[in-house]
Order: structure tokens, then sequence, then C-alpha cells
């Protein structure tokens, strides 16, 4: 039976891959971005951006700690 501490570095773990995925995916729209907006609402963007994907994150990890419900029997 996996431990309280050993399923939250196997989150981690999972989440920072994740996150290093949608960082090298992100870079071309941060590139994209910069001919398109003025400094200041690229900033805006950006931070708004990075908001999402650490919410994005959070929500696979939650999803990932979740017990697997029982199939119910009749």
């Amino acid at each position: 039976m996996p431990t309280r501490s050993s399923t939250l570095i196997r989150s981690q773990s999972v989440a920072g891959q994740a996150g290093a995925d949608l960082i090298a995916r992100d870079s071309k729209l941060v590139e994209a971005a910069k001919s398109l907006y003025p400094a200041d609402r690229l900033v805006k963007f950006l931070h708004l951006h990075a908001e999402v994907d650490t919410l994005l994150l959070e929500l696979r990890t939650l999803k990932q700690q979740r017990p697997v419900p029982s199939p119910v029997e009749d």
C-alpha cells in the first residue's frame, strides 16, 4: 500500500514532467506572441498563461490522487 509521501512524490514527478512538456510546447506560442503583442500585453498574457498551466497541473495531480471507485454490483 503506497504511503501518502510516496504518492505525493509520484504526483510531483508526473506534474514536473507535464510541466516540462507544457514549457516545450509553449515556447513556440511565446515566440509568436512576441511579434503580435506590445510588451505590457505580452507580460499579462504570459502571466495568465502560466496561471492556467499551473491550475491544469494541480487538476491533474488531484485526479491522480483520487481513489478509483469500485464498481457497484446489483
